[in-house]
This record gives structure tokens, C-alpha cells and sequence, in this order.
């Protein structure tokens, strides 16, 4: 179960990264650079505050040829070897300031009071110069400050892991930066280059631009690709959108034994908790300091209302069978209402996020036969985002009208015989339940099962 949301999680953070494939040694460091000792909380790295950045911001108008580092907003830029592989991670705010993250770890690397292996990481914050124009799709910049939240060649061992902190590797020895804009012609940038982003041999690909923005730490030829980290967090929960929905299908109509609803019921607790955290991770990337830190004190103080609203609930229950799955339930809609609540700050709704699900294709009943379809319900996405709802039910009728989504669960209507009802989807299949009709041959609480998968229409 938490092996399915821990994949969830990853799917989500490496989506659209593409990397090469190497490892890096870590290198004896001079521990001259400027490095800091900040404590980390709830954030990480120290944000610029909202007068730092809009004075910096000031300072960098003006100048012919500019380049605006609010064109970088709400991306992250990926220097990597893969999924599982090392990686560091950056993400530049309006001001030029960056904050970021580098993580490796060995497990075979173990020693006394270490037998679950070694992890090289750092978390890391500077600040760039103003980009000058190189060419149509090229700006040059350096980087005039890096800090770094633990000291430079500190080890510490906790949890039976040596933790070895180390400088941000993609970084090091930069001299010029190279921002490459998307439209950059393929063949006309550095083949070593080209090899970390996945560009390397461009016989095997039809595209002949950058599809993205990307950076070269030129005196290496480091390069970094980049996504846009709200895009793929609504992507995300999307997902998560979709298999807590078959979750809550499961508990709400499946008959299973009092264990499996707690089991189900804690996953998809877990899985919203999960969707939670990667929202929260977003946050830091993209909120200025004075918001974050306005956040911190809400969230601290809603997860404590949490906790106590489902003890509460569990209360009624104490002692009984049904408390865990009662506390489970409560804990999941608290959370999975949180997640929507601070989706808000990024521009996204709970609307918007529905709106991203599409149930459309043609549901199958081939009553036990190999090809022969006997039932089918058919549905297709409309601007609107309700449903054209057409089904055919063997040797009775076809009903045709309109379905809208009620938080993962279809209602439709159809108006010429007039029935009612509700279409419950997961994965492949469907299942259709009559709530009300005015047709002599469906009734009320009859029930259509659409279980022999689905064709894309």
C-alpha cells in the first residue's frame, strides 16, 4: 500500500525530468565558500522577502536586452542520472535568488554505527546576476552568492545513515551560466551539453527546438532541463484524485470485512496525507518568506484542530470495531479538503482539478462472450466538462441525456424516457445505478454492470 503512494510521489517529483545516466564521486571540498548554519523547519531555505524581491527586481529594470527571471517562475530545473540516480534540484525566484537541493545516496558505503548506507546531500541558496542577451535564444549569468544550510564536509550519523554534506553538484566551478530559451535550435547548442537533457544523438528524435527552458554551467557543460512544478502538481493530484475516488467506491459499496475498510479506509487517508505534503513542497518553491511563514503558523495550527476533530469522531465509536475506519475517513476528508484549500494560492481550484478527469469511452457488457457486446455504455468529455451520456441496454432501449461530475461520481439525466441516475467509474469499468424513472421497464434501484472494459471513443 505505501509502496503504491511512495510510487505516486516519485511519478509525481521526476515527471518530464530527463536525465543521463553517470554517478557522481563525491570531491574533496574547500570549505573557504560561504556557507551558513540555518536551521530547517518548516522551510527549508531562507526565502527572499517580499520588499527583497521586489527590490531587486527594481534594480534589474530598465536595462536593453534584459532577461526576466519571471519568465523562470514555477519551474525546476533538473540536473540528474536518472530516476533513483543523484540529483540536484533548483528553482529561481523573480529576483534572480535560487534555492535548491542536491541528494545521492550508496547503500553499499556502511561503517560502524552506519549499516544503512550513505547519503551525500545539501541544501543550498544564492543569488544570480542579470542575464545579458548572447543571441536570440541565449542569456549569459554568474552566480554571485552560495550559500549552503550545513557546513561543507560535515558528517553526522542518524538513523544508522551517515548524512555527508557536500557542495551542489551541477554548480561547481561555474563560471558563465547559459539560460537557453525554448525555440533554441537543437543542432546549434553543445552536444555534451545535449547529452544530459536528453538531446544528445538528435537522429532519433523528430524535434529540432528546445522544448523547454534549460541551463548549461558552460565551464562544465552541466546541463540542467526544467518542468513546470504547478503543472505537474495538478497532474498529480489528479492521479491521486482518481484512485481515491476508486477507494471511496470500494468502501462505499463493496462488502468487505471490517479489517479491509480500516485497510482501505488508512490508505486513502495516506494517500491524500501524500498529496498534502508534495502541495506543501510546491509551496516553498514558489511563496515568498513572509507567506510561508504566515503559512507555517495555519498549517500548525490546523493540524492540530485535525487531530482533535477525529478523535472526536473516533469518540462516538471507542471501543468498537468501526473507530479506525470512522478516525481514517474523518482524517482523509480534513486533509483532502486542505489540499484543495491551499491549491488555491497556486491559481488552481478543486473545479479546475475535476475538470482534468475524463471518463470518456464507450463501457462494455459482453455477458461472458469473447467479442460480442451485448450493453454499452458510451460517454464523451464536453466543453462544459459534463457528459454526452448515451447507453445501450440489450433488448430494451438506449437512453440518451447528459451527465455531470459530483466529486468522482456521474449523475445523468435523460429526459425522453425521463430517468435519473448515478455511474460510478473505476478504471475500465462502470456501474450504473437508477434512482428514479418514468419508463415502465427500468426501475427505480435497478443496477447495470459495464465490467468488460473500455473502448476509446
Amino acid at each position: 500500500m505505501k509502496k503504491r503512494i511512495m510510487a505516486l510521489i516519485l511519478a509525481g517529483t521526476l515527471l518530464m525530468s530527463v536525465c543521463s545516466c553517470s554517478r557522481r564521486v563525491p570531491e574533496t571540498t574547500d570549505n573557504s565558500i560561504n556557507t551558513g548554519n540555518a536551521e530547517i523547519e518548516a522551510v527549508q531555505e531562507e526565502e527572499p522577502s517580499k520588499a527583497q524581491v521586489q527590490e531587486r527586481a527594481e534594480d534589474s529594470e530598465g536595462a536593453e536586452d534584459t532577461f526576466s527571471f519571471a519568465e523562470l517562475a514555477n519551474l525546476q530545473f533538473s540536473f540528474c542520472s536518472g530516476a533513483g540516480g543523484w540529483a540536484t534540484l533548483m528553482t529561481i525566484h523573480e529576483d534572480g535568488s535560487f534555492t535548491g537541493e542536491y541528494f545521492d545516496g550508496e547503500l553499499g558505503v556502511t561503517g560502524e554505527g552506519y549499516p544503512n548506507g550513505t547519503m551525500y546531500q545539501c541544501n543550498f541558496s544564492g543569488q544570480f546576476t542579470q542575464p545579458q542577451k548572447v543571441n536570440d535564444y541565449t542569456y549569459s549569468m554568474q552566480i554571485s552568492e552560495l550559500n549552503y544550510a550545513e557546513e561543507v564536509g560535515r558528517e553526522e550519523i542518524r538513523d544508522g545513515v551517515q548524512y555527508c554534506y557536500i557542495t551542489a553538484y551541477g554548480l561547481d566551478d561555474a563560471e558563465d551560466i547559459l539560460i537557453y530559451l525554448p525555440g533554441a535550435p537543437l543542432a546549434e547548442l553543445p552536444e555534451e551539453f545535449r547529452s544530459w537533457i536528453g538531446y544528445y544523438d538528435l537522429s532519433n528524435t523528430e524535434d529540432t527546438e528546445l522544448p523547454f527552458y534549460a541551463l548549461n554551467n558552460e565551464a562544465q557543460q552541466f546541463g540542467f532541463t526544467s518542468y513546470n512544478i504547478i503543472d505537474n502538481l495538478k497532474n498529480h493530484i489528479t492521479s491521486v484524485e482518481l484512485w481515491a475516488a476508486e477507494l471511496e467506491n470500494s468502501v462505499n459499496n463493496d462488502a468487505l470485512t471490517q479489517t479491509e475498510y480500516n485497510e482501505k479506509s488508512q490508505e486513502l487517508y495516506e494517500m491524500w496525507d501524500s498529496a498534502l505534503n508534495a502541495v506543501w513542497d510546491v509551496l516553498k518553491q514558489t511563496q515568498d518568506a513572509d507567506t510561508m511563514n504566515d503559512l507555517t503558523v495555519e498549517e500548525r495550527e490546523w493540524i492540530a484542530l485535525k487531530e482533535q476533530t477525529v478523535a472526536e469522531a473516533g469518540a462516538e465509536y471507542e471501543g468498537g470495531s468501526m473507530q479506525q475506519m470512522i478516525m481514517n475517513l474523518k482524517a482523509a476528508e480534513m486533509t483532502k479538503a486542505r489540499v484543495y484549500e491551499l491549491m488555491e494560492l497556486l491559481g488552481t481550484t478543486e473545479q479546475t482539478l475535476e475538470s482534468q478527469i475524463d471518463y470518456s469511452g464507450i463501457y462494455t457488457d459482453k455477458q461472458g462472450t469473447l467479442d460480442d457486446i451485448y450493453s454499452e455504455l458510451e460517454l464523451r468529455k464536453q466543453d462544459d466538462d459534463s457528459y454526452a451520456f448515451k447507453m445501450g441496454i440489450y433488448r430494451l432501449t438506449t437512453l440518451e441525456g447528459t451527465a455531470t461530475d459530483k466529486n468522482g461520481e456521474l449523475h445523468f439525466v435523460c429526459e425522453k424516457p425521463l430517468v435519473e441516475g448515478n455511474i460510478v467509474i473505476n478504471g475500465d469499468e462502470a456501474e450504473v445505478t437508477i434512482t428514479d424513472s418514468e419508463f415502465e421497464y427500468i426501475q427505480a434501484g435497478e443496477g447495470y454492470r459495464f465490467l468488460d472494459g473500455k473502448i476509446s471513443n
